[in-house]
């Protein structure tokens, strides 16, 4: 299936859910758009999970939750995701009821920023922030060269 189809689907579903979308899971097809259409639509979500996704934390998102809190998200897992502990730190502030957080490599959140997220988000009970040792490139590879703001499609394979 080409990636252009994949979130077409996912909307669709979302719709059908008739805003009891409990769980939601995906992995690269996630946009930002595809996560805020979610937020907007699913008040009764209560777990996300995200693999792979690169820019799905935006403006356009924090928003949405702002205006939208995700008044039943007690668990979110995020795999792979490109943001920013400021990022995370936005959506976190619009999930009151979070119970579960992990975080696990998610280049610019590192296990340092557990303290600081820990202790603006007392609430959440089970908080993992972790990278694999063999997650971070080696310094003198060619991977300083890597292109962060290209989101890969399944053409690009």
């Amino acid at each position: 299936m080409r990636g252009s189809v994949v979130p077409v689907i996912a909307k669709a579903a979302v719709d059908r859910s008739d805003g009891q979308l409990q769980v939601f899971a995906g992995k690269w097809f996630v946009t930002h758009q595809l996560i805020k259409y979610i937020v907007e639509r699913s008040p009764s979500l209560t777990t996300l999970r995200l693999v792979s996704c690169f820019k799905v934390f935006s403006e356009p998102l924090a928003s949405a939750i702002r205006e939208s809190p995700l008044m039943e998200l007690r668990s979110l897992d995020l795999d792979f995701v490109y943001h920013t502990v400021g990022e995370l730190t936005d959506f976190l502030e619009n999930c009151p009821v979070l119970e579960v957080l992990r975080v696990h490599n998610c280049f610019v959140v590192h296990d340092g920023d557990e303290h600081a997220l820990r202790s603006k988000f007392p609430s959440i009970k089970t908080m993992t922030l972790e990278c694999d040792d063999d997650f971070w490139y080696d310094s003198d590879s060619e991977s300083d060269d890597y292109d962060f703001d290209h989101v890969p499609d399944f053409e690009d394979a």
